[in-house]
């Protein structure tokens, strides 16, 4: 509470990421229960703050799904691919947008990035994470 009430004091605002950093076993009903009451009492809590600019529902989860190569690495069947599909689609992009409409003007992005670095179509989202520095080895003076 004592960031938030410095933020709107200083005019500051937050991007709130929702609580799912990594992957959501969004199919195991108690799971999803129990997340579900979370970002209820969460979005409750904190949506009256003037700083809060934007929830987002998870951080890197849609770009890695469809870039990085997990299904491969991790050896994942087709029926797996489908579950993981399906739960992300339940989760990020129909329960949670509900919850945070339901109990906030706050504005809900399901994921940040909206696409993978290093291509154009990344430029036009204004969700960007460019990895180059680290990730691609680009020397820090790249960056000015």
């Amino acid at each position: 509470e004592a960031f938030l009430y410095a933020c709107d004091t200083a005019g500051i605002l937050v991007w709130q990421d929702l609580q799912f950093a990594n992957w959501v076993p969004w199919d195991d009903e108690t799971y999803r229960a129990n997340a579900r009451a979370e970002v209820m009492e969460q979005v409750s809590r904190i949506s009256a703050h003037p700083c809060l600019a934007l929830f987002c529902g998870n951080n890197e989860l849609d770009v890695a799904w469809h870039n990085w190569g997990w299904q491969g690495t991790y050896g994942y069947e087709a029926a797996d691919e489908e579950r993981m599909e399906q739960a992300y689609a339940d989760c990020f992009l129909r329960d949670l947008p509900g919850i945070v409409a339901a109990g906030s003007d706050v504005p809900y992005v399901h994921t940040s990035p909206l696409s993978n670095w290093g291509n154009a179509d990344g430029l036009r989202h204004g969700s960007l994470h460019d990895w180059a520095v680290w990730h691609g080895d680009a020397p820090i003076a790249t960056f000015g």
